[in-house]
């Protein structure tokens, strides 16, 4: 009797299960020759033998092509591969999946709204300096490009912030977890796709409040910037 690793189907499940050699199950349970599911494993993921018949079967070609031989015999069962049985029953982690980058966008979205907003009141702080810089023979290349950097600076501090405490909600999120299926299970994960992701967009987000604010100073002139 032991209590098995969960797999994401079986988290919320409070079940202890018992392993038996099969003549003494059939003797237990008064049956014989009945048989729910076979695992048959590859020695070899990418060789000539195995696969995986019932609920699971190991990838790859070699596995894929010893499934359609087991079907072909007319013995009763039906073969799968391990990515077949994964397709049928991930339809839940899909719809986790899309509610996730759901809300993902949104919070996309609402940063980049304040991200503009922070620009903007740095804009209003820079509006003597721009004036000055101009009148002195600034070239509005150079006001841009430095609202651009400025721009960046802000998103890309931001999203190391963002990354750093991402990181240490998801140390809580998988310790707190594990401890309540008790299982080994990974349920937050930060990986350095997700990172260069964060990185790429939230650069692009701070060159585009960048522009704005930059559009948004230099279509006054000098004097003006100057309040004269």
């Amino acid at each position: 009797m032991y209590r098995p690793v969960r797999y994401p189907t079986e988290v919320g499940r409070e079940s202890l299960e018992i392993r038996l050699h099969l003549p003494d199950l059939q003797t237990l349970a008064g049956r014989g020759d009945e048989v729910d599911s076979v695992v048959v494993r590859l020695r070899s993921p990418g060789g000539p033998a195995g696969a995986r018949t019932g609920r699971a079967a190991d990838s790859g070609e070699a596995a894929a092509e010893m499934v359609t031989r087991l079907n072909a015999l007319p013995l009763g069962f039906r073969a799968y591969t391990s990515a077949e049985l994964a397709a049928r029953n991930s339809s839940p982690f899909e719809v986790i999946a899309r509610f996730h980058r759901a809300i993902g966008a949104v919070t996309v979205l609402a940063s980049s709204v304040f991200l503009v907003a922070i620009m903007t009141l740095k804009g209003e702080e820079m509006r003597r300096q721009v004036g000055v810089m101009r009148l002195i023979g600034v070239s509005p290349r150079t006001v841009v490009g430095t609202v651009l950097v400025i721009a960046a600076g802000v998103a890309l501090l931001g999203s190391a912030i963002g990354v750093g405490l991402g990181y240490l909600l998801s140390l809580g999120i998988n310790a707190y977890y594990r401890s309540l299926f008790d299982t080994d299970l990974v349920f937050s994960r930060i990986t350095p796709p997700l990172l260069g992701t964060s990185a790429g967009v939230c650069a692009l987000l701070g060159i585009a409040a960048g522009a704005f604010t930059a559009w948004r100073v230099l279509r006054r002139g000098p004097l003006e910037q100057l309040g004269r």
